[in-house]
């Protein structure tokens, strides 16, 4: 018979199926001053924040800059900002060549109209780069609806000053160069877009 079947200890030994004095319960160690298998109070597992707010970092708070549906670009707002570029060189472009025409003395009404798209070009060439920086989608709104409107309004002082076949060759021009601007207008007023946009603006 041993010494614990006596209910006599001798030295040195412990029970059996126990751990010797001083040693914790197998497993891994908990946080200093934790009870063993539990996490600081608010917090979840470890190397997660707390468990507060919609965020995890308080009631109410929100990483500045960050847009509710994922760190990346959105689709609309890339196409957006390309097209604001290519819409905005063309337009450019085009209002130089109108403005080099009207000062060589063959500048007619609608000829000085169409000129304005060399400023209204570069806001939109302006806009399209400062989308692609998460700025300014407004830019891209704007201009071009500004772009829109100088092409309607040059189309409208053609049927009062130029003859019918100038007019409809104008004509013709305005309905293939209102493709871009119009697109472009519709991409950018995208919610999406301007959420994105306005969420950079606030980082």
């Amino acid at each position: 018979m041993t010494a614990w079947e006596q209910g006599r200890p001798q030295d040195g030994q412990q029970p059996p199926g126990q751990q010797p004095y001083g040693q914790p319960p197998y497993g891994p160690p908990a946080p200093y001053g934790q009870p063993y298998g539990r996490a600081p109070h608010g917090q979840g597992p470890y190397g997660q924040p707390p468990a507060w707010g919609p965020t995890g970092y308080g009631p109410g708070w929100q990483q500045p800059g960050v847009w509710p549906h994922g760190p990346g670009r959105p689709g609309l707002a890339t196409a957006s900002a390309v097209l604001a570029i290519v819409t905005g060189t063309l337009t450019a472009l085009g209002g130089l060549g109108m403005l080099v025409a009207g000062s060589t003395g063959d500048g007619d009404l609608p000829t000085w109209l169409l000129a304005l798209g060399l400023p209204v070009g570069g806001v939109l060439l302006a806009g399209g780069i400062s989308l692609l920086n998460r700025r300014r989608a407004t830019w891209v709104l704007w201009g071009s609806v500004a772009a829109v409107a100088v092409l309607l309004l040059a189309l409208l002082a053609a049927t009062v000053t130029l003859d019918g076949d100038e007019t409809i060759g104008l004509l013709f021009f305005v309905i293939a160069a209102l493709v871009l601007p119009v697109v472009t207008a519709s991409l950018s007023g995208q919610r999406v877009v301007q959420q994105w946009a306005a969420a950079g603006q606030q980082g």
